[in-house]
């Protein structure tokens, strides 16, 4: 899906089926309320994920071919939020945890995943970029104590890189997540 005309100031009106798909929209004007009213609504159709590619983010473009390519699953763990500072897991991120664990340990038992924390852009003790592995690592942590092998998983942090949301009070935390793609393909 491309946009190469100049695009409109409100949110789409997503096309119906876009449940599990992942939606690119290139030559995105960089907004950020134009942005998070599109991501919202492709979000809301179903879309599995929804990347805005502008010109500080054409980069992402060959992320998402290889994952095209080669089968990977993305996945933002959606209610595996934090607190501001925070990296600690709470109770509500457990159903969302228990479904990646039940992905990499039985419907992809040799897959390894990629574990990406972020941040919002407010400053942290320590530098968002520390409080971003923090993150990913915490989610390393739970899976690796209900039996997924270290060796399976790579942890990163990108800091306050790829904001999914404005950054606004109310934009801000949906930005301390974790997207955890999965290579289903084993490993060499």
């Amino acid at each position: 899906m491309g946009v190469s005309e100049t695009v409109a100031q409100s949110a789409p009106v997503p096309p119906a089926g876009l449940l599990g798909s992942t939606v690119v929209v290139a030559d995105f004007p960089p907004s950020d309320s134009e942005e998070a009213a599109w991501r919202a609504s492709l979000m809301q159709a179903g879309a599995a994920g929804v990347t805005l590619l502008t010109t500080a983010t054409d980069d992402q473009l060959t992320r998402l071919v290889r994952e095209a390519l080669d089968g990977a699953i993305t996945d933002t763990l959606t209610s595996v939020l934090f607190g501001l500072g925070q990296y600690s897991l709470s109770a509500a991120a457990l159903p969302q945890l228990e479904k990646l664990l039940t992905l990499l340990t039985v419907e992809y038992p040799d897959a390894t995943a990629t574990i990406i924390g972020y941040t919002d852009d407010l400053p942290a003790p320590g530098g968002n970029q520390r409080l971003s592995q923090l993150r990913a690592q915490a989610v390393a942590d739970w899976l690796i104590a209900h039996a997924v092998a270290g060796s399976r998983l790579e942890v990163f942090g990108a800091g306050d890189t790829d904001p999914v949301a404005p950054n606004t009070p109310t934009g801000q935390p949906l930005d301390r997540r974790v997207d955890v793609i999965i290579d289903p393909a084993p490993s060499p």
